[in-house]
């Protein structure tokens, strides 16, 4: 079955990019001051497909994938990474890995 009113049953991330205008900092540079940047509403991203600014909401949503997705990398490399050991191939007939043993 399929939804047919009502909201949609899963919220999808939108493929985000920093904003041309302020470069992802939410700001841009005025003559004396800092003013908030207008194209991006202050978020420092855009969407990548349409390049307008996301509404507060979405914008939530689509960080937080990032963030997880990030997250998820760094624990994989750190449980996954072994420590890289240069002398594993040498034999450890005569009692040690090390060269001249």
């Amino acid at each position: 079955m399929t939804k047919r009113t009502g909201p949609a049953p899963r919220i999808h991330s939108v493929p985000l990019q920093r904003c041309p205008e302020c470069k992802g900092k939410a700001f841009t540079e005025g003559l004396f001051y800092d003013l908030p940047c207008t194209v991006c509403n202050e978020m420092g991203v855009v969407c990548r497909k349409t390049g307008e600014s996301l509404t507060p909401n979405r914008a939530a949503v689509s960080l937080l994938s990032v963030v997880s997705a990030q997250a998820n990398t760094i624990n994989r490399l750190k449980n996954g990474a072994e420590k890289h050991d240069p002398y594993a191939p040498l034999s450890n007939r005569l009692g040690g890995k090390h060269r001249m043993d």
